[in-house]
């Protein structure tokens, strides 16, 4: 069933906020059947992070309805808060105004000085009513009604919102259950809890907090519902723009969704509960290893986007397992896992478990941060799908293994934090291990076979709904010269290392940069190169190499040729070195690392990727000529670990991937040359507008999620235009939108336009970064799919449209990049547009239309 974005109020009265906000309020007291005098009884049960901000969100909303409407949340009563974290919570008080005239107004404020000086004790119910959660300190909320007595808390609520983990779920629920035997009406139910359970009889199935809170109630499945999304508890009552999804029956879905929504919190509903609250509690699982690997290769993009790659494959491995229809929940999984993975609290846990400053002997529940729902679902997830019924035939090895076993990623976590065999350190020795297979292998295996397992998510006796650069030698031209600052800022690299320092005095090349420095002389970009100083990289020094500034000396005998141009240049540099090459006997080999695309419209629209460029320049071969890419940002490829894929006639890139391979630098091969190239280029065009979002949210992870759902929901529709089988670019396409986000010069070249330290009028080749090669390709991309030629039948207006009408983010970066007519900041007023549709929705209208369109890369249809 498709999703859809909750709708807006448009009436005369939008002038008046208030006036909208009790209509909500109105509508849902109509739909429960509250009487004129009874107010609407909503009831937080649980007050961690979340499921605080969450009550606060609607204190904050519906509150000043005094008579309509009444918000509460229960905890349990008699946590002490020790005298640490009590000076701590009085310092942030101290430290804001508003926050110490509130509670000087309500009388509370000597209890915190008595805390202070270790003369009283608070607790964490106390605060929570002076709006201190205990699991986000620094993040005030208003004040909330706080109940310690549960019966009383829930006996009469209307509306109940679980902020629970997993693990208490079950428990709590089937004491709340004894207060519900004399009730009319069923309460209606919203759970946030994203950890799962696993249980192995009578068949092995996984158990989510609102199957628990089924069985503990009793309760109709159609007043249970789901609410989950890629959300930071903190950002989300800062007001940085997030969204969720809230996932049931239509009765409440649509409703409850309209009523919980705000102008920075958009709600989306869809009817698949469960698949849903799984993917939930997967993405923990995958969030603890990210962490471990952050603080193990001290914050390597490229080692992270290594990780990403291998855990994105293994999750979806399981969601085939999981779900009939498993390309639906690309999008959803992937924003959510890609803002757990940057900042939640498992990630967060990982981190502090590889530093030392946590063991596992402290158990899953952290002081100031909760429950560490990652810890269980490692557990469920493997346990459940390590069982040998769930057995299938491996589809290379021909022999019986169970989905566990083709998840290296979990098996190693869960050996880690589970049996507790292995330090951290294990999961980058899982990465490095030589014998792990590319993680497209994987995706592959899972398109191809079918391994949907219905009963993992049903229970027959429940009725549960229904489911889960070596050129050598290397040319340059010599024209591009070093100014001053340049000169100044190398000089101070070579000075802060003293092995660069002695291998320049051994050469006697050490007094031309003292020389620059003083501006007494000009450097050459050419001439630093030979000392190993690329102008675009000047921090990373590598080794001296032999270069060449005479194109025809470089490459007239060349044998392997490796293309580093930018795409812009190819075919004019390529064009005169075929003029070196006419007597020649072989054909040399060319490994392209271009990445950036053009389009051309005659004799009909079509991309033009540098592999096409040398192939029509030069006349070689298509065989001789290779396409070499993906998760690599280059000061970290010569010393982290990482990955590339070598793409094009098996009779080269099966040995040419040997030859390239080595300890850090893992190298797979893959036949698909032009998509692989032009997926390549993609990813570029939504790089920049990512730095954007970054500057303008201050870094907000979740609205970086909320940009990037959008943005890979775009790239899986023109996956959908270029490839016969797009699901298999899933895997290598989004792990290097990831890095590439994370810190490639796009994403860089973004961040400094959002701030003004960079212009458009500057052009898009920036000193010290080189070419931005994502500028071209949005407007290679826009005017491309542009083209009326390429019109399809709109799915849901019945109206033909042109694929760039239904890619509104790749529009506004050309609109910003290209055409000039807005700023940076309409990116921000693109992703905040009411009318913009769920993300999701654009995947189901590429699953389930045929877009392909054979021409856009030059084959025939």
């Amino acid at each position: 069933m498709m999703e859809h974005l909750v709708e807006t109020t448009n009436d005369k009265d939008s002038a008046s906020p208030s006036r909208l906000v009790e209509a909500r309020l109105d509508e849902i007291r109509r739909l429960i059947g509250k009487a004129d005098d009874d107010p609407l009884k909503i009831v937080g049960v649980g007050a961690g992070a979340w499921g605080s901000v969450f009550i606060a969100m609607l204190q904050e909303n519906y509150g000043t309805f005094r008579d309509k409407v009444s918000v509460r949340i229960w905890r349990r009563g008699g946590r002490a808060i020790d005298k640490c974290t009590a000076q701590h919570l009085f310092e942030v008080i101290n430290s804001r105004e508003e926050l110490l005239r509130r509670l000087i107004r309500r009388c509370a404020y000597l209890k915190y000085v008595e805390a202070r000086l270790g003369d009283r004790v608070l607790y964490a119910d106390e605060i929570l009513k002076d709006g201190f959660c205990l699991n986000m300190i620094e993040t005030p909320l208003c004040p909330l009604k706080v109940v310690t007595n549960l019966q009383e808390a829930v006996w009469d609520a209307d509306v109940v919102v679980n902020g629970l983990p997993s693990t208490e779920t079950f428990q709590v629920f089937s004491e709340i259950s004894k207060y519900w035997k004399e009730r009319v009406t069923a309460p209606v139910i919203i759970s946030l809890a994203k950890g799962v359970e696993a249980e192995f009889e009578p068949h092995p199935r996984i158990v989510t907090p609102t199957q628990m809170i089924y069985r503990a109630t009793g309760i109709p499945l159609e007043n249970i519902l789901y609410l989950g999304g890629p959300n930071i508890a903190s950002e989300v009552y800062n007001k940085e723009y997030a969204n969720a999804r809230i996932c049931g029956s239509e009765k409440w879905r649509k409703p409850l969704g309209k009523f919980l929504r705000q102008s920075h919190f958009i709600v989306w509903d869809n009817s698949d509960l469960v698949t849903h609250e799984v993917m939930g509690g997967l993405k923990n699982v995958y969030a603890i290893g990210a962490g471990m690997v952050d603080t193990l290769t001290k914050e390597s993009a490229t080692s992270k986007s290594v990780y990403f790659a291998h855990c994105t494959s293994e999750m979806i491995f399981i969601t085939h397992l999981l779900a009939k229809e498993p390309e639906k929940l690309a999008g959803p999984l992937l924003a959510d896992t890609y803002v757990t993975l940057l900042k939640g609290r498992n990630a967060w846990y990982g981190q502090k478990l590889a530093k030392g400053e946590l063991n596992l002997q402290m158990g899953d529940s952290i002081k100031g941060k909760g429950m560490i729902q990652g810890v269980s679902a490692v557990k469920a997830f493997f346990e459940l799908l390590n069982q040998s019924s769930l057995s299938l035939q491996h589809p290379e090895e021909g022999r019986p293994v169970t989905p566990a076993e083709l998840c290296p990623i979990l098996k190693m976590l869960y050996r880690i934090l589970i049996t507790r065999e292995f330090s951290c350190e294990a999961v980058l020795e899982a990465l490095r291990d030589e014998t792990m297979n590319d993680p497209r292998e994987l995706i592959e295996i899972a398109h191809s076979h079918l391994f949907f397992q219905p009963s993992l998510l049903e229970s027959s006796s429940y009725h549960l709904l229904k489911l889960v650069k070596l050129i050598y030698p290397l040319h340059r031209s010599q024209y591009q010269y070093h100014d001053k600052c340049t000169a100044q800022h190398l000089f101070e690299v070579i000075n802060s290392r003293e092995e660069l320092l002695r291998r320049l005095i051994r050469r006697c090349a050490y007094l031309k940069y003292v020389e620059a420095r003083l501006g007494d002389r000009v450097l050459y970009a050419d001439e630093i190169l030979k000392d190993g100083f690329c102008l675009n990289m000047i921090e990373t020094p590598l080794c001296p190499l032999k270069v060449v500034t005479n194109l025809q000396e470089a490459v007239w005998d060349a044998d392997v040729v490796v293309n580093g141009l930018p795409s812009t240049e190819t075919f004019q540099v390529f064009s005169e070195i075929s003029k070196y090459w006419k007597e020649r006997v072989t054909a040399p080999v060319i490994i392209s690392l271009a990445k950036g695309v053009e389009a051309e419209f005659e004799p009909h629209p079509r991309i033009v990727t540098p592999t096409q460029m040398i192939y029509r320049a030069t006349g070689i071969p298509l065989e001789n000529i290779l396409y070499l890419g993906d998760l690599t940002l280059l000061p970290r490829c010569t010393t982290k670990s990482t990955n590339a894929r070598i793409c094009g006639s098996e009779k080269w890139r099966k040995p040419l991937g040997k030859f390239l391979r080595q300890s850090h630098f893992i190298v797979w091969d893959n036949s698909d040359l032009v998509t692989h190239e032009v997926m390549g280029g993609l990813k570029n065009v939504y790089a920049i507008g990512a730095g954007m979002v970054d500057t303008l949210t201050k870094e907000s992870a979740t609205s970086k999620s909320v940009y990037f759902a959008h943005c890979t929901s775009e790239m899986i529709f023109i996956t959908h235009l270029l490839a016969k089988e797009p699901e298999k670019l899933a895997g290598p396409l989004l792990a290097d939108t990831y890095v590439t986000l994370l810190k490639g010069r796009n994403a860089w070249y973004g961040q400094k336009l959002a701030k003004g330290e960079l212009n458009l009028q500057m052009g898009d080749s920036i000193k010290g970064k080189g070419m931005i090669q994502g500028v071209s390709a949005v407007k290679a991309f826009f005017e491309l799919l542009n083209q009326s030629s390429l019109s399809l039948q709109h799915p849901e207006e019945d109206k033909p449209v042109t694929p760039a009408e239904l890619c509104p983010i790749l529009k506004m970066l050309y609109r910003i990049l290209i055409t000039r007519e807005v700023s940076c900041e309409a990116v921000l007023e693109a992703l905040r547009d009411e009318t913009m549709n769920d993300p999701r929705e654009l995947i189901e209208i590429a699953h389930s239309h045929l877009f392909f369109q054979p021409s856009l890369l030059g084959q025939k249809p």
